[in-house]
């Protein structure tokens, strides 16, 4: 059984499997509403030199063997 987050929580982790600069800083997935996301992170400087992390949300894709037919 994979581990469930409670509504409205998520966890993000170190992206091992990062090979190229598009690839995000990190990967996870957060629960929001009842609805699982997953998100992606990239360490990011702005033209001032602030850090911030640059984020995208995505609907997880559905795997073959999870279809009803």
């Amino acid at each position: 059984m994979a581990y469930e987050h409670k509504e409205n929580k998520g966890s993000i982790f170190k992206n091992e499997k990062k090979e190229k600069d598009t690839h995000p800083d990190y990967t996870g997935q957060i629960n929001v509403a009842g609805t699982l996301y997953n998100i992606s992170a990239w360490s990011n400087k702005s033209k001032s030199g602030k850090s911030y992390y640059g984020l995208q949300v995505s609907i997880p894709k559905v795997k073959s063997d999870d279809l009803p037919f």
